[in-house]
């Protein structure tokens, strides 16, 4: 999504600053709005919340692209939480373990191994980190329907990985 979409998709949602983006767990718009904030020295976020924040973007990116060696490698290291912490239900240390599953069950998916992807979504349920974790949640999850011939709950979990960011989970 371009950053004049981004801005679209926010103000759409009633969403204008970095912090209420983050809050809902949209971390790839929250990091471009806090770069047109600092740009337009309105709300600038702290050094160690900007790099939380990049931090949160990355592994967004990274699920995004099913890159899931990237993410493995964002989640090894956790950034320092500042007051970005509470931005998102979810602590940073728990967005990592998050992101960590959906890239092990990701994997596993394109290897076909389909038990252990589904055991691995299983254990870590809907995650709570943000709108694009539980997005790639139910598009995994609606991917293993679809190899299993589960067609109807197939298109289940994908309409829900639309409805939860508002797109598809590789087109945002």
């Amino acid at each position: 999504m371009s950053d004049g979409a981004d801005h679209q998709a926010a103000h759409g949602l009633g969403i204008t600053n970095a912090v209420a983006l983050a809050a809902a767990g949209r971390f790839r718009e929250a990091e471009r709005m806090a770069r047109v904030q600092v740009a337009a020295q309105a709300q600038p976020l702290s050094e160690v919340d900007a790099s939380a924040l990049a931090w949160l973007a990355d592994l967004e990116r990274g699920l995004h692209a099913k890159d899931w060696r990237t993410v493995q490698e964002l989640t090894s290291t956790v950034p320092p939480a500042g007051s970005l912490e509470p931005f998102s239900e979810a602590s940073l240390p728990t967005c990592a373990r998050q992101a960590r599953a959906l890239a092990e069950s990701g994997a596993r998916i394109d290897r076909r191994e389909v038990e252990g992807a589904a055991e691995e979504l299983d254990a870590v349920g809907v995650p709570s980190s943000g709108a694009a974790f539980a997005a790639e949640w139910f598009a995994q999850r609606g991917t293993l329907h679809v190899m299993a011939g589960e067609d109807d709950a197939a298109r289940d979990r994908l309409r829900e990985a639309v409805a939860t960011l508002g797109a598809s989970p590789r087109r945002v």
